[in-house]
């Protein structure tokens, strides 16, 4: 009776797990998509006048903005890469709570 409880009490640490890495893989898509959709969002509060103005005087150069839209895409290509291996850890934890289940069921 001992190995059974003890292999259940792994799996709902196993599902533990897995719930909070999916929690975390939420707050990382609405975080990253949050950061993505700031910018545009700015751009389309401005009135229009404002944003002919900011483009007539062009205070930043192009090579600096060039420089800043590769490191913030860089930015964005990481946080893409940590999104989908959390998902996989997901899907790796969800499998293997679903064969200790199995498991369990099996040596009844």
């Amino acid at each position: 009776m001992d190995a059974r409880t003890n292999e259940f009490q792994k799996c709902i640490s196993a599902k533990k797990t897995a719930n909070k890495m999916n929690e975390n893989m939420i707050k990382s898509t609405i975080k990253l998509y949050r950061q993505k959709s700031s910018p545009y969002k700015l751009a389309r509060n401005k009135p229009l006048k404002d944003v002919e103005s900011s483009n007539s005087t062009f205070s930043q150069p192009l090579v600096a903005i060039n420089d800043e839209f590769t490191s913030l895409s860089q930015k964005f290509m990481n946080l893409t890469e940590m999104v989908h291996n959390m998902r996989e850890n997901l899907i790796k934890t969800q499998r293997e709570v679903y064969r200790r289940k199995s498991n369990i069921y099996n040596t009844i």
